[in-house]
């Protein structure tokens, strides 16, 4: 698949794709897991990363011995942890924010697609400055099936009046990546660590690669950005 020559919408993750909030989250489950003596493990991190919070819930009850009625409170206590680690403020990945505002002044519409509450992803954006550029951002609650369903890229494209076939969807984590092929956008993957395996259809190192500006339609810039891209071998797909 190639992307389109200039996108109809760009719809962006927020956790680990606009934000660097991944260190914030592993603190806060590291711990959660020491309250209830466990041992919060990479393979746990890759469990949890960009999951809805019912699935979080199912997760932290099975990994911790909770019954599954216990899922509703375990997630309240990592919100209330996470939301104590993000006081202290999460910084924007790099190229991320300069990307975005780029984005906007051209005229692109854009929207945020989350599997976090909205009102976290609201503070998020809000705290590196790019609150303004998103009229469209959707949560976790906006949808009944949160990815790796594609519903979530399918109501942000409708939300813009752009189809999802001429847009492009900027991704961290596999279900996000999943979600947005699912529903027909072009995917951008930008993984927060190495260990990860995007299918995404260009995957770069961060928002300021070259790759990802050519594949958004953008002009060079004059100087270096960032890292090459890497294509994936779903590019075919």
């Amino acid at each position: 698949m190639t992307p389109p020559a200039r996108p109809a919408a760009v719809v962006f993750d927020c956790d680990g794709t606009l934000v660097d909030s991944e260190i914030c989250w592993h603190r806060a489950y590291t711990t959660l897991f020491g309250h209830h003596d466990r041992v919060f493990t990479v393979e746990h991190h890759h469990t949890l990363v960009g999951q809805p919070l019912h699935v979080v819930g199912q997760v932290l009850t099975t990994v911790l011995g909770f019954a599954s009625h216990h899922g509703t409170r375990l997630v309240g206590d990592i919100l209330d942890l996470v939301t104590v680690e993000l006081a202290a403020g999460a910084p924007a990945r790099p190229g991320a924010v300069g990307l975005v505002r780029e984005l906007a002044s051209r005229g692109y519409p854009l929207a945020v697609a989350s599997s976090a509450p909205r009102e976290l992803v609201r503070g998020h954006l809000a705290a590196i400055g790019v609150a303004d550029a998103f009229p469209v951002v959707l949560g976790g609650e906006d949808t009944d099936r949160p990815k790796p369903h594609p519903d979530i890229y399918l109501r942000a494209c409708a939300a813009l009046g752009a189809a999802p076939g001429h847009s492009v969807a900027i991704e961290d984590s596999p279900p996000g990546v999943l979600a947005a092929r699912d529903a027909g956008l072009y995917v951008i993957g930008v993984p927060m660590r190495p260990s990860f395996t995007l299918a995404a259809h260009l995957t770069a190192g961060d928002l300021g690669a070259p790759g990802v500006r050519g594949a958004l339609g953008l002009p060079p810039l004059a100087g270096p950005a960032g890292d090459p891209p890497r294509r994936a071998a779903a590019d075919a797909g």
